[in-house]
């Protein structure tokens, strides 16, 4: 069996274990979502149509009432569509939902289907060129998902093909390109940073009794302590700095201070003296030279 058949066992294993994983009655944000969807979605696993799939996989898990159960339901469909190249979002997008998901806690059989998947995705890339999802991109899901990279690095070293040959020529290219070798990091890694310095430099300049409005439009909207919030047995932050198709906007109560969050133009901005002085210098480290400063396009005058 050539390793492109072996994935595809796998994938129908994944089906089999999670046949028992029935509809149930799916609710969420009623912005993004219509009743239609929701009908769509509580309904038959088969009957939901791709692009909603995908829609799903991408959107956070605040925008759902169950969000573990909704994404272990849609798995079976979400794993396919990753591995054969037609999820059309970010990859690395779905091992961070994955995580979010708890997907290493959940049954013994489900659990054990998903990591028959990760191995024989691995395989099968490494054993074909081009393959549907680029070789970093596929090594990003699987170490960020299993929290593991030697044993991936391991197999790929233990093939000797030309194309896994050819995979490893792809990749030296991609991660040299304007030296970027010097940070190299599988998965979300500068998307968890980024919301750890917004987060930590919001904390340093609120004060001790200081709230924040965390708004997203069209959505529920929160009013909170950043103290009071993020650490061990409290709350997770409401909302993220990083716009993840919507507008999201934190901001002190007088108006001094805060980030606003763009999706379309994918920028994010942050204002209030104190808080660029704490968090700018890194999140240029992060995200590269800012596109304005105090409103003015950078290089203008």
């Amino acid at each position: 069996m050539s390793c492109s058949e072996q994935l595809m066992t796998a994938l129908d294993a994944l089906d089999h274990a999670f046949a028992s994983e029935g509809p149930f009655l799916v609710t969420g944000c009623t912005y993004c979502y219509s009743e239609h969807d929701f009908a769509e979605l509580s309904g038959p696993l088969h009957l939901i149509g791709d692009d909603l799939v995908s829609s799903v996989a991408a959107k956070t898990p605040d925008h759902w009432e169950d969000f573990p159960r909704l994404y272990r339901h849609l798995v079976p469909r979400i794993i396919r569509l990753l591995v054969t190249g037609r999820l059309h979002i970010d990859e690395e997008l779905i091992a961070s939902r994955l995580i979010h998901a708890r997907w290493a806690t959940w049954d013994l059989p489900l659990a054990e289907a998903l990591r028959d998947v990760w191995s024989a995705w691995w395989q099968s890339t490494l054993h074909t060129h081009p393959s549907p999802v680029p070789v970093r991109d596929c090594l990003s899901v699987i170490t960020v998902a299993t929290n593991s990279v030697r044993p991936w690095l391991n197999t790929w070293t233990a093939t000797n093909t030309p194309a896994a040959d050819a995979h490893l020529a792809d990749l030296v290219d991609d991660v040299m390109f304007e030296f970027e070798i010097t940070d190299l990091r599988m998965g979300f890694y500068r998307l968890d940073r980024l919301v750890e310095v917004v987060e930590q430099g919001l904390k340093s300049c609120m004060g001790p009794s200081g709230t924040l409005l965390a708004l997203d439009w069209q959505h529920t909207s929160y009013r909170f302590a950043p103290l009071g919030v993020g650490g061990p047995g409290q709350l997770a932050w409401p909302l993220s700095p990083y716009p993840d198709g919507d507008y999201y906007i934190y901001l002190s109560e007088d108006f001094r201070t805060g980030s606003f969050g763009h999706p379309w133009e994918q920028s994010l901005c942050l204002f209030g003296q104190e808080f660029l002085d704490a968090a700018s210098a890194e999140v240029e480290k992060l995200l590269g030279q800012p596109i304005r400063r105090s409103g003015r396009v950078v290089g203008t005058a």
